[in-house]
């Protein structure tokens, strides 16, 4: 069969793989580099290295399917150190902080006895601990509460020094949103992502990054078509159309692994039904940039960790700052770069490296009804249009639920293993 698929990120990506062995997959993308690694920036002096935009770290718990995909392409991956320092914008210290140990190819977490003196540290210690017990029993029941995560932990009488001060920062910065969303995510969610050895796991992420991993998946497509202009999707009789660049292509059928929001407008015309769908999945914007401005970390450098944390009383979500030295040893004798997502100011003059803008889908009620439905979608019998992201499947949205909607959407193509 011909296929298209439209969009080169991690879902995009996984179909051209699964689908590229027995298909001719034609990919199409509207960057100038596969969408993956559209961002990645080259940074050091004596040694250089490719950085991802955003950088892309991940726990095996929780990304089996990733890594599935990884080990059936041949891509190896490395454990890398995602310890975390978490601190308020203008103190002096942080008041919170966690060292990873690697022992015997295990990750164990370790708090320095500055943080265990302080009574906030301890509370945050006692109820991270707590939360996580819960979280295991409902997993092990197989069975979780059906309510909202602000409203669980409100009930359950959980310390302002552990929500807001860890969890919800935490999730915030896993998830891409604010803190209120983190409230208003379904606690299943949360709670899944917490259990499967997450406290002792090692933190993992490709060898050779994202330009690797593109590079590989891709190596199966027929074609892959990059700075073209996907302009309507549309279903036709036994097959699909794309227009691309005013022209018309066709198809056997037709993957559209874009945001939910993008594939909405490219099929409105043709699938009203998905579009309402699609439209259903709300997005919140991500700003990252690269830099190399000291301000955007802890303010004592005994505290700095390879992922930072800081708050401000004004902003509802925290500014996350990736020591990307730490997380790539090539880089570890380099002057200090950093990659910080939501900066609550902007570096100083002359330290911008350069600057993305990114939107990040929310999980809710209407995203998880709109998901159902696009699951359901699988099953109709003569479809020729499919979507897949990491919005299209169930947990927090991230390179595990895109890779997993994609599969998913392969075999629906094609159930031959």
């Amino acid at each position: 069969m011909k296929i298209a698929v439209v969009g080169s990120g991690i879902a995009g990506l996984a179909s051209a793989w699964a689908l590229g062995e027995r298909h001719a997959v034609h990919v199409l993308e509207a960057h100038r580099a596969p969408g993956m690694h559209a961002h990645a920036l080259e940074v050091g002096d004596a040694t250089r290295a490719v950085v991802d935009v955003p950088l892309r770290v991940f726990y095996p718990a929780y990304y089996p399917t990733l890594m599935a995909l990884y080990g059936a392409a041949g891509l190896g991956t490395r454990a890398v150190d995602a310890s975390g320092s978490y601190a308020r914008m203008g103190e002096a210290r942080a008041y919170f902080r966690y060292r990873n140990l690697r022992i015997v190819g295990h990750s164990l977490p370790w708090v320095p006895p500055r943080v265990l003196a302080s009574a906030a540290g301890r509370r945050i210690l006692r109820d991270y601990l707590r939360f996580t017990r819960e979280a295991q029993r409902w997993r092990d029941a197989g069975s979780f509460p059906a309510t909202l995560l602000g409203a669980h932990l409100d009930a359950a009488g959980y310390s302002d020094a552990f929500v807001d001060g860890l969890l919800l920062p935490s999730f915030a910065a896993i998830a891409t949103c604010s803190h209120r969303h983190v409230r208003e995510y379904p606690l299943a969610v949360v709670a899944r992502y917490f259990t499967g050895g997450f406290l002792f796991a090692s933190v993992r992420r490709a060898e050779g990054g994202a330009t690797a991993v593109a590079r590989r998946l891709l190596s199966r497509a027929a074609s892959v078509r990059l700075g073209v202009g996907v302009e309507a999707v549309r279903a036709s009789g036994d097959g699909a159309e794309v227009v691309v660049d005013g022209v018309a292509e066709r198809f056997d059928h037709v993957v559209v692994a874009t945001q939910a929001n993008q594939a909405a407008g490219l099929v409105a015309d043709a699938l009203p039904t998905e579009a309402t769908a699609l439209r259903r999945f709300r997005y919140e914007p991500v700003r990252v940039v690269m830099h190399s401005d000291l301000g955007l970390m802890p303010a004592h450098r005994g505290d700095w960790a390879p992922v930072n944390l800081l708050t401000d009383a004004g902003a509802d979500r925290p500014m996350a700052t990736i020591w990307v030295n730490a997380v790539a040893p090539e880089l570890a004798r380099e002057a200090p770069v950093f990659q910080t997502v939501h900066p609550l100011r902007e570096p100083a003059a002359g330290t911008l490296l350069s600057e993305a803008r990114f939107e990040r889908p929310l999980v809710d009620a209407e995203s998880g009804d709109a998901w159902r439905r696009l699951e359901d979608s699988l099953r109709d019998d003569g479809r020729r249009v499919w979507f897949c992201g990491s919005y299209a499947a169930a947990g927090v949205p991230l390179l595990e639920s895109a890779a997993a909607s994609a599969l998913r959407v392969a075999r629906s193509i094609d159930p031959a293993p």
